[in-house]
């Protein structure tokens, strides 16, 4: 039995293993689809991560240029923007939800708050996805007076007939207009008037200037200028030139630190007047506060951070105007026919001295109009049509601006004063707001007085943004590589000192040169510009000019051959000293280079972020990758490249913002250090305060994207390349372009990558998108 129970044991055996091997295989089975599911629900985690992630970055972008976008029409002045500023009193909020973004950057909403008269806080909310940010934007006016810009294209004092009475001053930089045609036949006549102009003397008609005595100069800091005969005599200083379309005479005691143009018995010459716009004003609204009597001046007037409007019904009033302090824009509103009188004015004290606040006060004449001024301080802006007059009567002083038919005056002082956000344009003298000075010298972009040194060979280039730079003695301009804009462009020299340009011009606009030389005998360069070409105050062009006209009545002289759309004229070609042809038109073959590619920031441990710890940069044997955060602010004092190191790549990421004092142990040959710089992001080297010579010379590769700006706020070296759409340079920098990057041995992007190298993208030197300015 024992036998038959151990055979029967023996066959039973299989069948217990086989149910063991099944349960193995269903935990395996089991374990593998939990392994599976675990998995799976990581890799979705992740992806809905990297999604949410993206979107909320992308919530980020959209909401911020929701700002931007706002900020932009306020602060340019807009028609959106100012209509918005009208509707956001002091303390009130105002939903903005209308903007015009692409789908994929999913919906937006702002709040817009008025905090107070000089601050406004922008708010906007933006969703992706699943994602929603906010990003705010705080605006503050810290320049001017307390309110917006109402009326844009003041030039300073002009009337289209201006009555000059015993004496008239005015401030730095105030012209005076006489604008309109000459219905006496016998110009302008200015005989017996204490001139004392800080500006210009502009007239449509002849002008005729007598006076001053032996002592007792009449004076004018800038030129005289008209359509008509100019004559000249008695004890008169002109600091700038003499310019007339028929003749200028000059007799007695006439001193002109210019040129007369033209000489006598020259030939005619085309006209110099500026352009005048009319000025963009508003028309009085039906719910304007009507005034019957001058009792209603018996109170202080204006709103408290708005605009109040008020329409004079009556002919004959005469006031004395007192404003609220923290009033907004008061205009007045001057019927056809109406003749109101200002007897004076209170709050003066804000106003005091020659440079003054923006005034907040508005006067606008209807036809036939007349305002008269007896107080002894004005303070407006006045405009009025052919048909209107502006008298000042006794002894006053003005701030402001007056454009009108015509202007009388005994005694005037006059200050021209740009209004509160408008913005201006450079002329030979003062500073025209708006489009003013449109038609004589260009429209400037933001410039100061500084110097500018471009050395090296390649290309210096800036585009979509007019030039005006000024430089002297001590702060001087030196160009040696090709310098290309798409713009107009205007170089002066104060002091009698010429600056140099020693290699070619590509410019396509207009090219003004007051006090420049433009190559050598021995190295002559070619200047090429689409629109005209202005020689003035001594200018040389060394070699061949080909433009659309050129114009050298203002003293230049070309040295070499010239080619022109528009013929020269007799006295021009006589300033020409080699061959002349015409040509149908003017080339310009530069298009803006295509932005370099950098190498993109690698996703491993390589990459260091950078923090105000880091004092060191570089690896020997290897390439070293550092970052800043977007939307960061990072100070550094000093970066010092490691010895022997290998490239070193620096990505400031949207938005981040690194201020560098000093970076050392660069190559100026071979800079090895590369800053990629993203969307808005901004680099400023050497923030410090102290003296300009402490600055270490900055050896790098700049490379930006959208809205990405460079500073160098004091004067250093740099060698390198740049490709940034903004460039702000301070006094004494000196850019040095070491050639292309491939050829220099530093590859931006190494052969064996995907992406494209950057030889040629980087071959032009420098490039600036927007222009460049001087914050000297």
């Amino acid at each position: 039995m024992n036998s038959r129970q151990t055979t029967a044991k023996t066959k039973q055996a299989p069948r217990r293993n086989s149910g063991s091997l099944l349960v193995w295989v269903s935990v395996a089975l089991l374990l593998i689809t939990i392994l599976a599911g675990a998995v799976l629900s990581i890799a979705m985690a992740y992806a809905q991560r990297s999604t949410d992630n993206n979107a909320d970055r992308q919530a980020y972008f959209t909401a911020r240029s929701a700002c931007n976008a706002i900020g932009g029409e306020i602060c340019q002045g807009t028609a959106g923007g100012q209509g918005l500023l009208q509707k956001l009193p002091v303390g009130s909020k105002l939903q903005v939800e209308n903007f015009d973004f692409p789908q994929k950057m999913g919906s937006c909403t702002a709040l817009v708050e008025r905090v107070d008269i000089d601050t406004i806080d922008i708010a906007a909310t933006a969703t992706v996805g699943r994602r929603r940010r906010t990003v705010h934007l705080k605006l503050n006016r810290t320049a001017g007076g307390q309110q917006d810009s109402a009326i844009t294209g003041f030039f300073g004092l002009v009337g289209e007939t201006i009555e000059f009475g015993s004496a008239l001053k005015t401030g730095a930089d105030t012209d005076v207009y006489v604008s309109g045609e000459d219905r006496s036949g016998w110009g302008v006549q200015v005989s017996g008037t204490a001139l004392d102009l800080g500006g210009s003397l502009y007239s449509r008609p002849g002008v005729t200037v007598s006076g001053g005595t032996y002592g007792k100069h009449l004076h004018v800091a800038g030129s005289v200028v008209s359509n008509g005969p100019i004559q000249l005599s008695g004890y008169l200083d002109i600091a700038g030139s003499v310019y007339s379309t028929t003749s200028s005479q000059c007799a007695g005691g006439v001193t002109v630190g210019g040129t007369v143009t033209p000489a006598a018995g020259g030939a005619a010459q085309p006209s110099k007047l500026p352009e005048l716009d009319t000025p963009t004003v508003p028309s009085c609204p039906p719910d304007a506060n009507a005034v019957y009597d001058s009792t209603f001046f018996n109170k202080t007037l204006g709103v408290s951070g708005q605009n109040a409007h008020y329409q004079i019904q009556k002919d004959g009033l005469q006031v004395t105007i007192n404003t609220a302090e923290d009033a907004g824009n008061c205009f007045y509103y001057i019927p056809a026919g109406t003749t109101f009188t200002v007897a004076g004015q209170e709050r003066r004290a804000t106003n005091s001295g020659t440079v003054a606040p923006a005034p907040n006060l508005y006067f606008i004449l209807g036809e036939n109009a007349r305002l008269v001024v007896q107080g002894d301080e004005f303070y407006g802006y006045v405009y009025g049509p052919s048909s209107s007059r502006v008298d000042f009567t006794g002894s006053a002083t003005a701030y402001g601006a007056v454009q009108a038919g015509t202007v009388s005056f005994d005694d005037l002082t006059f200050y021209y004063v740009p209004p509160t956000g408008g913005t201006s344009s450079g002329g030979s003298q003062g500073q025209g707001e708006a489009a003013g000075f449109t038609g004589f010298y260009a429209a400037a972009a933001t410039a100061k007085k500084g110097g500018l040194f471009a050395g090296g060979e390649g290309t210096v280039q800036f585009g979509r943004a007019d030039l005006n730079l000024h430089f002297s003695s001590t702060k001087p301009l030196q160009l040696e590589p090709h310098f290309i804009n798409v713009g107009t462009v205007m170089l002066a020299s104060d002091d009698s000192v010429l600056g140099a340009v020693s290699g070619d011009m590509s410019i396509d606009g207009d090219l003004y040169l007051d006090k420049v030389v433009i190559g050598t005998p021995e190295k002559p360069v070619t200047v090429t510009c689409t629109g005209k070409l202005v020689l003035s105050g001594g200018s040389v062009v060394y070699g061949t000019v080909v433009a659309d006209a050129v114009d050298m009545t203002m003293n230049g002289d070309i040295v070499g051959s010239v080619s022109t759309v528009q013929p020269l004229s007799q006295a021009d070609a006589a300033r020409v000293q080699g061959s002349i042809q015409a040509v149908a038109a003017v080339p310009f073959a530069h298009p803006a280079p295509a932005r370099p590619q950098v190498l993109p920031i690698p996703d491993d441990s390589l990459v260091e972020k950078l923090t105000n710890k880091t004092t060191e940069i570089g690896h020997v044997g290897r390439d070293a990758y550092y970052y800043l955060p977007q939307g960061a602010n990072l100070n550094l004092s000093s970066l010092t490249v490691a010895e022997d190191a290998q490239r070193i790549f620096i990505y400031l990421l949207d938005g981040a913002e690194l201020k560098l004092d000093d970076l050392y142990g660069g190559d100026p040959e071979h800079p090895q250090v590369v800053f990629s710089l993203g969307e808005d992001a901004a680099f400023i080297y050497n923030n410090r305060s102290g003296p300009s010579e402490d600055a270490e010379p900055l050896c790098a590769y700049i490379a930006g994207g959208t809205g990405s700006s460079f500073t160098m706020k004091q004067g250093t070296d740099f060698y390198g390349g740049l490709y940034v759409d903004s460039l702000d340079i301070g006094d004494w920098v000196r850019l040095h372009f070491t050639g292309d990057i491939t050829a220099g041995g530093q590859p931006v992007v190494p052969p064996d990558e995907d992406l494209p190298t950057t030889g040629d993208t980087w071959s032009f030197g420098m490039y600036s998108g927007k222009g460049v300015s001087q914050n000297g």
